[in-house]
Formats: structure tokens, sequence, C-alpha cells
């Protein structure tokens, strides 16, 4: 698994576990995602908001939430008068977003939302006016994901992407960390490479503990970043590029740079 040779520890008797980092089916994992691993939910709620002035998209149209998460950003575009669709592979991070919705009550607008429990790229829906996808964990830059999109995005339609820092490139790769509990017998290795070819990340970590003699190594691997080539395939499948990729000027920009991509699909 990745670049860790574990035939030492192995032949030294350890028990090697290998798994992955974030499966968001296993409900355990998700629940334990639920808890930590998202964003907080005013920079998602703004960066929602942002998405939709970008694409001049008028309240009462129809919008799909790509891997809608816990349901902030649903909840949020629903509240300005949208019609979302919530799309999740996760059922945990649905009933998240159903209990978040439940809560804002009588303070959201005239929008709907509806919950969809399915794999993006296996869903059955009409197509909307709009798609989002929030830093994403799906493979974007494929024509397999292009193929999907232009489905579900009516001719003319948008749709707007923000990937995570390091989309541009720009990041320095590869780098790694260490840490160490001494007092109970732990180790832990975190590296990140990247290949700047395909525009693929590897993200891997090893935890040694040396007091129950195990060896975890987690990866989340495949996951594309924003390259000209992933720009060349939009534009090739007759999308239209509308707003700028890098850091855009007026974006919520953290202090983990973010990337913003904002492509228009063209007329049929």
């Amino acid at each position: 698994m990745g670049g860790f040779n574990t035939d030492l520890f192995e032949r030294a008797g350890f028990t090697v576990v290998t798994k992955e980092k974030v499966n968001y089916i296993d409900p355990k994992a998700a629940e334990e995602y639920l808890r930590s691993g998202f964003k907080p939910r005013e920079e998602v709620e703004t960066e929602a908001q942002f998405a939709v002035e970008k694409i001049s998209l008028p309240p009462c149209k129809s919008v799909l939430d790509i891997g809608c998460g816990n349901g902030v950003a649903a909840v949020k575009l629903s509240g300005r008068g949208y019609n979302v669709t919530a799309l999740d592979i996760s059922p945990v991070f649905l009933e998240a977003g159903k209990r978040l919705e439940e809560e804002q009550g009588s303070a959201g607008g005239r929008g709907t939302i509806t919950w969809v429990h399915a794999d993006f790229f296996s869903c059955e829906c009409q197509p909307h006016d709009a798609a989002l996808l929030l830093d994403p964990g799906l493979e974007v830059a494929s024509q397999r994901f292009i193929r999907k999109l232009s489905q579900i995005i009516k001719p003319g339609g948008a749709f707007f992407l923000r990937y995570k820092q390091g989309a541009n490139g720009t990041t320095n790769w590869p780098f790694t960390r260490w840490e160490c509990n001494p007092s109970s017998g732990s180790f832990w290795l975190e590296r990140h490479t990247l290949d700047r070819v395909s525009g693929t990340v590897h993200d891997e970590w090893i935890t040694i503990d040396f007091s129950n003699r195990t060896v975890t190594l987690e990866r989340i691997d495949d996951r594309l970043v924003l390259f000209s080539h992933f720009v060349e395939m939009m534009s090739e499948s007759g999308f239209a590029l509308t707003g700028a990729w890098g850091n855009v000027k007026g974006a919520p920009v953290t202090e983990n740079s973010r990337t913003y991509a904002l492509f228009a699909r063209s007329p049929n």
C-alpha cells in the first residue's frame, strides 16, 4: 500500500492493518467525519452564496448539490429561495442535513430541498439549472465525470466547482510530518505526494503502536486536483469557462488558499 514497506514490521511480529482514511459509506467512519471533518458552517454558507452569485443564478431555480455532506450548503441555498437536490452517498450525512433543515424551520425561504441517497455516477435525476461541487472527494478530472455532468445540467446551465488547496499545483509537494507520543509508544507519519502529470494526490498515514505491536496504514488516493488538462477536457465536451480558476478575487479564500473554478455549459 503506497510507498510504505511493511515487511520489516511483519517479520518483527507486528499486525499490519490497511484501510481507506475516509470511507463515507461506512456509518461509523461517516459519524466520525461528521463530528470533525467538515469545514465551519459559516465558511460553507459563504461559499455557497458566493457560488450562486458568481453564476448569476436567480432564486426559484434548481440546484444540484453534489456530495452535499452535512447539508449546510443545501439548507443555505433553500433559505435563499433555490430548489435544491442534495445528493450524497452517505445516509449518515443526509440525516444530519435533514436535522439541520428541521432546525431552520420557518427561518428558511421559499426554496425546497430533496434529499437523495445515491452515488453521483449512478444517480438518475432531471437536469438542473446549476450544479455545485464544493471540495469534492470525487474523481473530477475524468471523462466519466464530465459525461455525467452533461446529463444533470440543462443546456446553458452552470457548474461551479471549488477545490481544496493545492488545486493549482503551487503547493510544495511532497511533504511529510512526524509526530510521536513517547508515553504510549506510538508514532505517526503523514506523507503527501503529487503526480504532476496526472494531477493525482496520494495522502498517506502510518501509525506505529509499539505497545500493541500494530501498524496501521491509511490512504486517500486518486483525489484529482485541477490542472489545465481538466479545463481542456471541459472545453472539448462543450463547456465554456465563464470564471477564472485560481484564487478568484472576491472569493471567500481561507487561510488554506482555496482554488475556485466556474464553468457554464454552452447552449446546444
